[in-house]
């Protein structure tokens, strides 16, 4: 009996020490987990502020860097700026002509400003070179001195425009246009252009067949016709008219305008010339003997001007010839010349209030397509 209570005793100090050992190991357990997750938030707190203080520091940085190129650029541009207004580099030029006024025969001068070695013209808008007005004087007045030329002359201000205004995009090579433009710009300065009734767009850089009284061929690209009616010109008409070689037609109907002057023996280079009428002028002087080259020639009409002298005989030329009237034009004296008789073409000859004297000339006879003949 003894020995089984003996032996009861001693399962329960075992069971005892067993319930005690299961109490005090959770704990320990327990205690070491809660320890081992105290570590971790402990790193995980400091990994985070690690984390999170590389990119501040990295900002604080970056700001620093971008604050300091702006200082140094806003300081060099400043720096350039002086140096561009000639604030830093003025002394040292100062210094340099202080030095050059001390020992001027052995120290250079400082010039600023270049001096110009050509004194610019007056009249034009952009000064024209010597040199260009040497070319196209060349191809305009061959065998002139252009620069002897009156500076106040139609002529020379006509080239001077030429050369001048760059709009008009002339060269020398350009011949026919270059030609016609300063024909047409001497006329224009000539006969007081700017006291027209109409002139608009003379003188422009538009194309010279839009020209006010001018008008060209089917291509616009040279000029057949000037007909100026009631347009009062005055001065008097070029010698350069006779460029115009391709003009068909020519007429000035002035009501007694103050054109003035002779009519210029160029006139004969208009061989293309089909119809030559002056109405109403002041012309005077001898009606020129070279008007026996317009060989096209077919109106040739005169009325009421004060040329005087007699008819040259080389109006017998004028093969082309269909229709001849001189009308009041009472200087014109002398015989009839016979030549008229040559004209095989003419069909209307009308000569009213003129100082003829003589007979008819037999000649006349000859003329066998002449339909209307007036002598009065």
């Amino acid at each position: 009996m003894e020995a089984n209570e003996a032996s009861r005793d001693a399962r329960r100090r075992q069971r005892q020490v067993n319930e005690s050992n299961s109490v005090i190991i959770p704990d320990r357990v327990i205690d070491d987990n809660k320890d081992d997750r105290d570590g971790e938030e402990e790193e995980s707190s400091v990994s985070d502020n690690s984390i999170c203080g590389k990119p501040k520091r990295l900002v604080r940085l970056s700001l620093f860097v971008f604050m300091l190129v702006l200082v140094i650029g806003i300081i060099g541009a400043t720096v350039l700026g002086r140096r561009r207004n000639g604030k830093e580099i003025l002394p040292d030029i100062q210094a340099t002509a202080q030095d050059a006024s001390v020992s001027p025969s052995t120290s250079p001068s400082v010039s600023i400003s270049p001096s110009l070695s050509v004194a610019p013209s007056s009249v034009p808008s952009s000064n024209p070179t010597l040199s260009a007005m040497g070319s196209f004087g060349q191809v305009l007045l061959p065998g002139t001195d252009v620069f002897a030329l009156d500076k106040e002359s139609p002529e020379y201000q006509a080239l001077e425009w030429i050369v001048s205004d760059k709009r008009l995009g002339l060269s020398p090579d350009n011949t026919t246009e270059l030609l016609e433009r300063y024909a047409l710009a001497v006329f224009y300065l000539s006969t007081d252009g700017e006291g027209w009734d109409r002139n608009a767009f003379w003188l422009s850089a538009a194309n010279q067949c839009f020209w006010e009284d001018v008008d060209c061929n089917d291509d616009r690209d040279t000029v057949t016709s000037l007909q100026f009616r009631r347009n009062d010109l005055g001065g008097t008409l070029p010698t350069v008219v006779g460029l115009l070689v391709n003009l068909e037609q020519l007429e000035i109907r002035n009501s007694y305008g103050p054109l003035r002057g002779p009519i210029p023996s160029e006139i004969g280079d208009l061989r293309s010339l089909t119809s030559l009428r002056l109405w109403q002028t002041q012309l005077s002087g001898k009606l020129p003997p070279t008007i026996g080259k317009l060989s096209r020639l077919q109106n040739l009409v005169l009325v009421e001007s004060l040329l005087k002298g007699s008819i040259p005989s080389e109006i017998g030329l004028l093969i082309a010839l269909r229709r001849l009237v001189f009308d009041n034009i009472g200087e014109i004296e002398g015989p009839i010349p016979t030549e008229l008789g040559m004209l095989s073409a003419l069909q209307h000859l009308d000569f009213n209030n003129m100082g003829f004297t003589g007979s008819i000339p037999t000649h006349f006879g000859l003329i066998r397509g002449l339909t209307s003949l007036q002598l009065w």
